[in-house]
């Protein structure tokens, strides 16, 4: 009665705004009954809040989460000054805790609105690109293959010791992995890849590799390929599992790897080796179905990869059957 009284009185004059409070000082959890805020609602038609007088933040965590939207706390600068209130009242920094806590109820509670949030490898843009820093010359790289104006890929020694070759193929542009893998820049750099497999790796083989997200331990923003040496154990002790697809050049099927819950093989229809997939328009169209496909089975980070045997029979390495590999579906080991 009391409260439709004074709201009688004020609502005409101001808008308004119903605390609901306990005057215990300070109030137990149990003493609370956040419940009555939604009688209150109910029955008086007007935003509420919260007056608390508990000594830490999660019964106002609670309250914004059921619409208060105003919380009411006692303050001081340190609770050790004189004052009745001072022993039960928040110090700057909880303060400061709070606020954090309300904005992110807001976020969390969201709108009504049900959403699927949208799954990708795609790492965070930062404010300084490494590779960009090497290929304008800022920062120091040991290089194959230099920054010109006819070129859109450049190579340079991986600073990173894990086998006895280690090559970076990067695009001149900033891009991400997946906008390098979805366009024609790739062949450029799938080109440069296997003249910098072959020059360095010929007698034992060789890896190329692209990391797409965290749980494929990729580090850098900007599109890279690893040229590695040595040749995949992993592909090599593959297992095939079952049909996926087919296009009219490539072929599209499950494997099973050790340490990769999803794997499929891109692989040429005819006789394509894998230089020569690697050398043509092929490796472009068969990026595509791999981005396709990782989109559908594993979007929060995957790895690409591609193993060239050393020579048996011939003259250079990668004479093998065509393949891309694609590995993922959750965290991968490292990929060397």
């Amino acid at each position: 009665e009391e409260i439709s009284q004074a709201l009688e009185i004020l609502k005409p004059k101001c808008s308004v705004i119903l605390l609901h409070c306990v005057s215990n000082y300070p109030s137990q959890y149990e003493e609370m009954n956040l419940q009555c805020m939604e009688a209150l609602q109910l029955k008086f038609n007007v935003p509420l809040g919260l007056s608390d007088h508990t000594m830490d933040n999660l019964t106002a965590i609670v309250a914004a989460s059921m619409g208060a939207v105003l919380i009411e706390k006692h303050f001081t600068i340190d609770r050790k000054l004189p004052g009745v209130d001072q022993s039960i009242s928040m110090e700057p920094q909880e303060l400061k805790q709070l606020k954090s806590d309300l904005v992110h109820v807001t976020q969390i509670m969201g709108d009504e609105k049900k959403q699927t949030p949208q799954m990708t490898s795609d790492l965070p843009e930062k404010k300084s690109c490494v590779f960009c820093q090497i290929i304008i010359g800022n920062s120091f790289a040991k290089w194959e293959k230099r920054p010109s104006n006819h070129v859109s890929a450049v190579c340079f020694h991986n600073r990173l010791k894990w086998a006895k070759v280690m090559l970076l193929v990067v695009p001149v542009k900033h891009m991400t992995q997946g906008e390098l893998w979805s366009s024609t820049n790739l062949i450029e750099c799938a080109r440069l890849a296997v003249e910098m497999g072959d020059k360095h790796c010929s007698q034992y083989g060789y890896r190329v590799i692209a990391n797409f997200g965290r749980k494929a331990h990729q580090s850098q923003i900007h599109a890279h390929l690893h040229v590695v040496s040595g040749i995949s154990h992993q592909v090599k002790e593959s297992t095939f599992k079952s049909h996926i697809d087919k296009s009219n050049d490539l072929v599209m099927e499950e494997y099973s790897i050790n340490g990769a819950p999803f794997t499929a093989k891109i692989s040429s229809s005819t006789n394509t080796n894998q230089r020569e997939m690697w050398s043509t328009e092929l490796i472009h169209e068969a990026a595509l179905e791999a981005l396709k496909l990782s989109r559908q089975r594993t979007p929060e980070g995957y790895r690409l990869m591609a193993s060239f045997d050393p020579p048996k029979n011939s003259l250079c390495t990668g004479n093998n059957p065509s393949e891309l590999y694609l590995m993922g579906g959750g965290q991968l080991g490292l990929y060397v």
